[in-house]
């Protein structure tokens, strides 16, 4: 599973029952993670991290590179402990607040005099700390990576910023080649560090919608999609995590593309009416393309999956399924049947999920996902049943997909996340 999450690396030469005796928070994370024939004790392993993480950050007020490392992984396997109750946001905040404490965040050198400090900094200055491990880039570019993705896909929140300092780590683990699945990292994270600079220039509380479309803004976009387009040059073709990275691609033009969908940018009779179905176009593509690339994705990846990709292909189906309902004159909806039918999707997911547990079935030792998954197979057959039925009954609004998700309170959990939570439109 290493692969699939390349921020949290532990060494050959480190035994696991040294790594149970000196990182056991992190060891039992790992153990979480694999635990995938029996999914109960996962589930219960997965208590046992949540109540020591609660106290060795909450009671005992601990902090470390371990723990953190631990508490990240936890965060990026969230469905494994769904069922535990809905905290993965107060978990990023932690993660966050745990990487500040611990400094993490910056290089090791000493505070400029206008930064902000308790009257306890002053006084006769420390020797300089030694420069920062590979270790601990890459910790603090998975809190970068896991949290701007949940901005991006389930929620809005504060996530960490990508910073000149973000920008120095991904150097330095790109000029070491200290580990094969770095190159991953580094592209997978600016991929998502071009995704925020797009949601801070086109999701942004300043942009002015009350206007309309108009020539900057048009002119924006334009430059923003050859940014995107740009965003390719460069990326492997060659490592095993390409088809991921190609996912994470997609999801940064879907992002861009979907400012389409905002009905104030363009009302009736708007000057810019082909620009919006360029636009709508490009986002079908990309999602197109992005779904495609999860069903080409092998039984066992799918097995392993951390929840920011999940997030990725449930955004880009809630985004699909409101292209449906776009309401625009040269937009036919037809068309989006026609290239990817939303409820057909809807049905394949839950198909290609249950090809996946088929296969896992017959591994040994045998490997299933968490129980929340067997429950999202039914709510995605129940979203693919409306074919059939009348137009104005097929096609629900937002409200409507949101109030089908949540009635049942037992899937507040993954599909919730998969399709209601922080969209940008």
């Amino acid at each position: 599973m290493a692969p699939l999450f390349p921020f949290v690396v532990i060494s050959r030469r480190v035994t696991p029952e040294q790594l149970r005796l000196e990182k056991p928070v992190l060891y039992m994370a790992i153990m979480m993670v694999a635990c995938q024939s029996d999914v109960h004790r996962q589930l219960s392993i997965a208590r046992i991290v949540r109540q020591e993480i609660s106290q060795a950050v909450l009671i005992r007020s601990e902090r470390s590179l371990a723990l953190l490392e631990g508490l990240l992984l936890y965060i990026a396997w969230n469905h494994v402990h769904l069922q535990l109750g809905h905290q993965l946001l107060l978990l990023q905040h932690m993660a966050i607040a745990m990487l500040t404490d611990l400094g993490l965040n910056k290089e090791p050198h000493f505070r400029p005099k206008t930064a902000a400090g308790a009257f306890r900094e002053a006084g006769p200055q420390v020797a300089m700390e030694p420069a920062r491990t590979l270790e601990e880039r890459r910790v603090f570019l998975g809190v970068f990576w896991v949290t701007s993705l949940t901005k991006t896909c389930f929620k809005e929140m504060q996530a960490l910023r990508f910073t000149n300092y973000a920008e120095s780590c991904c150097r330095i683990l790109e000029n070491a080649t200290n580990h094969p699945n770095d190159t991953y990292l580094v592209h997978v994270v600016r991929l998502q560090q071009r995704v925020e600079r797009v949601g801070d220039i086109l999701y942004s509380e300043d942009l002015d919608t009350v206007s309309g479309m108009n020539p900057p803004l048009a002119m924006i976009i334009s430059s923003l999609e050859k940014e995107v387009s740009d965003a390719t040059t460069g990326l492997p073709s060659n490592i095993r995590q390409t088809p991921l990275l190609q996912m994470s691609y997609r999801m940064l033009q879907l992002y861009l593309y979907k400012i389409a969908l905002d009905d104030r940018l363009f009302p009736p009779q708007s000057p810019y009416a082909t620009l919006r179905t360029n636009l709508l176009f490009s986002c079908l593509a990309a999602i197109e393309s992005l779904v495609s690339l999860f069903f080409e994705l092998p039984a066992q990846t799918i097995l392993s999956l951390p929840y920011p990709n999940w997030g990725q292909v449930g955004h880009a189906m809630l985004i699909l399924s409101r292209l449906a309902e776009v309401k625009h004159g040269t937009w036919d909806t037809g068309v989006v049947s026609s290239v990817l039918d939303h409820r057909e999707t809807f049905r394949r997911l839950a198909r290609r999920l249950e090809e996946v547990m088929a296969v896992g079935a017959k591994e040994t030792p045998p490997r299933s996902f968490p129980e929340v998954f067997a429950l999202m197979i039914d709510k995605l057959r129940d979203l693919g049943s409306s074919e059939g039925r009348r137009e104005d009954e097929a096609l629900m609004d937002g409200e409507d997909l949101n109030h089908m998700l949540c009635e049942d309170e037992m899937m507040g959990g993954i599909l919730f996340d998969f399709f209601d939570l922080g969209q940008g439109v």
